[in-house]
Formats: C-alpha cells, structure tokens, sequence
C-alpha cells in the first residue's frame, strides 16, 4: 500500500496538503485567472504529487513457474502428512498425529511456501524468494533531478514579477 512506502514525514504532509490536491484543477484555473495566493498552494499540490511518483515503484520480476513448482510440491507433502494423522487415531497414536500436525504447521510456516503461496496469488513476495529482479524505487537522486526543472520554473516567474514591478 502506498501509506506503508512512505516514510511518517511524507504521510503528514499529505495529509496537510489532501485538500490542495483535491482542488488542483480548480488552483490552476483560479492561478490563471489571476487570484492572489495561489501560487503557493499551487507549489505544495506539486509537492505532494511528487511524494505519490516518488512512493510508486515498478514491481518486482518473480519466476511463477518456480513458485507454483514448489508449492505443488509442498500441498503434496502436506496433503500426504494430513492423511497419515487421519489415519492415527485413538488414545495410543496421540503424540504421532500431534508430531505430524507440528510438520503440517511448519511446511506451511516456511518462508519460501509463504512467498510461493503470494506469488500464485499474484502478490509480492514477502521474504523475497523466487524474485529475479527486485522492484525498483526512486531514490532521492532522482526526485532532485526532477524537482531542479521546477524551481527554474519559479525563479523566472519571479524574475517576471519583478520586471512588471519596475515597468
């Protein structure tokens, strides 16, 4: 989810800035019709947008037919150690069938069935088995290149306003 990518910092801002980006489209229009005071909340609508590309990753690549391979092969094993305990019963097969239930528990418990059993589901995988590439997140490098282009953009708004003024 998008709440869990970003750091505490980034999620309040959003917050503070939710009603900003709700009425971007209305910001910019006003922003073109000359009402003062906009600019600014038209800068922090920016800023959050820039959290949302900056929270979005590209997922990871994972080898399904692997993960699907395995956990065949672990339901098989599991199926097979249910039927055993079925057929222990009474007083005397007690501790058995509570060693196989223990086994069942464990098979289903593993970190590597956990991830095969998210990746059929087509989720991604906990504890990062089966991936082949892992999903890429923009870093702070990269929100800067960006973010260079749009406080050019401001310096000539002001550079404008300040010819205005001495015109």
């Amino acid at each position: 989810s998008l709440s869990s990518r970003l750091k505490p910092m980034h999620y309040a801002v959003l917050q503070n800035l939710s009603c900003c980006l709700l009425l971007f489209p209305r910001l910019k229009t006003m922003a073109a019709d000359g009402v003062r005071g906009t600019g600014v909340m038209l800068s922090q609508a920016d800023e959050g947008m820039k959290l949302f590309k900056m929270a979005e990753a590209t997922p990871a690549e994972v080898d399904s037919k692997a993960a699907e391979l395995y956990k065949a092969q672990v339901d098989a094993r599991i199926t097979s150690l249910e039927a055993e305990g079925a057929l222990l019963t009474g007083k005397d097969n007690k501790k058995m069938r509570a060693a196989k239930g223990k086994e069942v528990a464990e098979l289903k418990a593993e970190q590597r069935y956990v991830d095969a059993c998210k990746i059929v589901k087509g989720l991604e995988p906990k504890f990062g088995n089966f991936v082949l590439k892992a999903a890429e997140v923009p870093t702070a490098a990269t929100q800067a290149k960006e973010t260079e282009p749009a406080a050019d953009s401001t310096k000539k708004a002001k550079e404008k306003k300040e010819a205005k003024k001495q015109e």
